[in-house]
């Protein structure tokens, strides 16, 4: 007979699907680009969403209908990389790191470790040489200054066509909108590949229009570009990637929405209130009348104290 046990769980851990998207925008420095963006991840209920081509200038933060927009640009209105997190969410960002206006990264604090999230925007395939290596430079120079014990989670517009090619599994998986890798793709199979990480967005079987990320001005071309790359000892917590279709009307990119199964810390004790003694009660009266009950308290417990002491020699 088989029974049922029921899983014990730290009173200060909670089992929650963390939502976390990765969305190029286009750009978020038209007016009212930047509401439009924060309600359709509502709508898709994200949590934490990685954007690109934000178009800002330096870095900082802004708030904006219960979220946090933490943003890293350049010296113009070109590129550009930030999070949208939800307010609930924001005490577990430990830290906010702007690199460049193509590479950004966050420390998300959980139960038992802390995972950090990177957010990138690499250059198009049509791109030189020179630039497309300098972008993984960078990216592996970030990864290096990165703890080893510390999940990494990297999110982002690639840019690359990811094939189903069978020499690169189990980095890639079967599910890949696309047979063949482009150069791009090459280089980020390369770089999961070398860090011992996967590429979950080719892992989960969907329809091709749920794996499109790009669609061309056109609508005769859509790739899948964006992508979202996990550690391999925790790509069991990533539970589905897929493409939300409903978020295009403001960019050529559609949203991407990966779930993951993560323990996010809580604080479910409150820290008890220590009531502070009214030292001015003691002044006057009050204060002599409190030492009378205590004097009368004590000698009351002396006296009952050595009662007891006689009847034990009696006894």
């Amino acid at each position: 007979m088989i029974t049922k046990q029921r899983l014990i769980l730290p009173r200060n851990v909670e089992i929650t699907d963390l939502c976390i998207g990765t969305w190029n925008v286009r750009s978020m420095y038209r007016t009212g680009t930047l509401t439009t963006v924060v309600s359709c991840l509502e709508r898709y209920r994200l949590d934490i969403t990685a954007v690109q081509e934000i178009r800002w200038e330096g870095s900082g933060s802004i708030k904006s209908q219960g979220n946090t927009i933490l943003y890293s640009g350049g010296e113009k209105h070109e590129r550009g990389v930030g999070f949208i997190i939800k307010d609930k969410f924001l005490p577990n960002v430990v830290k906010f790191e702007p690199i460049s206006d193509r590479i950004c990264y966050i420390e998300f604090k959980c139960k038992w470790f802390n995972i950090v999230i990177v957010n990138c925007y690499a250059p198009t395939e049509d791109k030189s040489e020179e630039v497309k290596n300098a972008f993984y430079d960078e990216l592996d120079r970030v990864c290096d200054g990165l703890s080893s014990g510390k999940p990494k989670i990297i999110i982002g517009d690639f840019n690359a066509k990811v094939g189903r090619e069978r020499i690169y599994r189990p980095t890639i998986g079967i599910n890949s909108l696309h047979s063949e890798s482009n150069e791009n793709g090459n280089k980020l199979i390369s770089f999961a590949a070398a860090r011992n990480m996967v590429i979950s967005s080719t892992m989960f079987p969907h329809k091709n229009i749920h794996k499109q990320t790009w669609i061309s001005p056109c609508g005769r071309i859509r790739n899948q570009i964006d992508h979202i790359v996990v550690d391999r000892r925790i790509r069991s917590n990533v539970e589905d990637v897929r493409s939300m279709r409903g978020c295009s009307a403001i960019s050529d990119h559609f949203l991407v929405k990966a779930r993951y199964k993560l323990k996010i810390s809580v604080n479910w004790q409150k820290k008890q209130s220590i009531k502070k003694i009214n030292r001015e009660l003691l002044n006057g009266n009050q204060a002599k009348e409190y030492q009378g009950k205590l004097n009368k308290y004590l000698s009351s417990a002396e006296h009952e104290a050595n009662i007891m002491g006689k009847n034990r020699k009696s006894g």
